[in-house]
């Protein structure tokens, strides 16, 4: 089967069982499913394995003698499986969405078209937009992307990309050339997706289809989840504070998330433009430049019809940043 769904689960009891068989249903495409326990302590492995019967050679668990205690490292674990596969492509699945029925013919059909444009060996990534329903799957918003009031993710790139994510990961589509290069998942990643698509970005294709090809379920186990863009930056609203306290600290993080993908172009010896090359060392660096040059860098950051605070505050942040850890 020419398709690998890679789905992490842990305790996903309530919602896995809908999550599986919305995949299988996608018919049109020649997948299977490999799954990947974290060490659940609910009734997750069993649901797995009766799911399995009735989808003979469609479902497989992966080997997980030992547990890593998180979702990055489960993500982590089930791409180097994905190496030793012969599947030509592969997506990634969270446990508690459901997929529409005609998502992976959708991304399959641009697949083909962009490998046919840019060759099989490029690395390609293609995303789309989410449906953000609640846990009985009533609609919430139409758009994850406008929900969220993220920047458009067809138009989203470097030096912005290094420090603010638009790919969520249950909507990934990528070739075995990505998975090539994007694997092992080096320890400072921040989150799988966005290291695969920060990969596809710098070295192939970033593609992302403008439609709502899964229903994003938010219920109060979500690992990351959608908050509503008025929430996150109403001052009535406790969002907002905590993402100004976590920002420096986020920051400092994707530096060294930056540093990683420039030591994933010295150590293959990879080709990378000329712009995102000097870009990403740059910003790789950036606790090395000047205070000038670090708060510089949040004219980026920074919208032009932003507040004079916000525009204070991003000056403050890239300012600090050559002290705070990750």
């Amino acid at each position: 089967m020419s398709i690998a769904i890679l789905l992490a689960t842990y305790n996903g009891e309530q919602y896995v069982e809908e999550q599986l068989v919305s995949i299988l249903e996608n018919r049109e495409a020649n997948c299977c499913i490999f799954l990947r326990d974290d060490g659940s302590t609910d009734e997750t492995p069993r649901i797995i394995s009766n799911i399995a019967k009735t989808y003979p050679g469609q479902v497989s668990f992966v080997n997980n003698e030992s547990y890593i205690n998180g979702h990055l490292g489960n993500f982590s674990a089930l791409a180097e499986y994905a190496l030793s596969l012969d599947n030509e492509y592969f997506a990634f699945s969270d446990q508690d969405d459901v997929w529409h029925s005609r998502k992976l013919e959708k991304m399959q059909a641009r697949m083909n078209e962009l490998e046919c444009a840019h060759g099989k060996s490029t690395p390609i990534l293609i995303h789309s937009d989410l449906r953000v329903v609640n846990e009985e799957l009533n609609e919430i918003a139409q758009s994850f992307v406008e929900f969220q009031g993220l920047p458009d993710p067809a138009e989203h790139d470097f030096p912005k990309f290094f420090y603010q994510n638009v790919v969520t990961g249950c909507t990934t589509f990528f070739n075995r050339a990505l998975l090539e290069i994007a694997t092992p998942i080096p320890n400072e990643a921040i989150v799988h997706d966005w290291w695969f698509a920060q990969c596809a970005k710098m070295f192939g294709v970033l593609e992302f289809i403008n439609e709502p090809l899964i229903d994003y379920r938010q219920h109060g186990e979500n690992s990351i989840g959608a908050k509503c863009h008025k929430d996150q930056s109403s001052y009535f609203k406790k969002y907002i504070y905590q993402a100004l306290f976590r920002f420096p600290r986020h920051l400092s993080s994707s530096i060294e998330q930056a540093k990683a993908l420039g030591n994933l172009v010295r150590d293959r010896k990879l080709t990378v433009e000329s712009e995102k090359k000097a870009m990403l060392t740059e910003f790789a660096n950036i606790k090395q430049l000047n205070a000038y040059k670090r708060i510089s860098w949040a004219s980026i950051a920074v919208e032009n019809r932003s507040s004079l605070v916000e525009r204070c505050y991003f000056k403050f942040a890239f300012f600090i940043v050559k002290w705070v850890k990750p």
